[in-house]
């Protein structure tokens, strides 16, 4: 090869890539968590007017129209708590613990 050939800039080392591969990781599990947050939040949310309608019966609408309302003022809380919860994972287990709680509460109470 003569000595005018460029040489490439920056060559990518094993240190290099493996910071870009940890990276990239760690970007796949935040995006992984958001959704599962977001996923159980809505769950969540789908629980409480499930349990106003159930409860109320379907011809009920102020009832359903209240707890529509509610679910959607807690929707962007509940996200925010499974997601921004991150330490041991107590955000989801928290979000899991309400789902299962609400679930079981609209299956007994009606």
């Amino acid at each position: 090869m003569p000595d005018t050939a460029r040489k490439p800039f920056a060559r990518h080392t094993a240190a290099a890539v493996s910071r870009q591969s940890e990276k990239r990781r760690t970007v796949y599990r935040r995006m992984a968590w958001l959704a599962a947050a977001t996923v159980l939040a809505y769950l969540m949310a789908h629980f409480l007017v499930m349990h106003a309608v159930l409860g109320n019966g379907p011809e009920n609408r102020l009832a359903t129209t209240m707890a529509e309302a509610v679910a959607i003022a807690l929707l962007p809380l509940l996200i925010l708590l499974g997601y921004g919860a991150r330490t041991h994972a107590w955000g989801l287990w928290v979000l899991l613990v309400l789902c299962g709680g609400m679930a079981l509460y609209n299956r007994i109470a009606p």
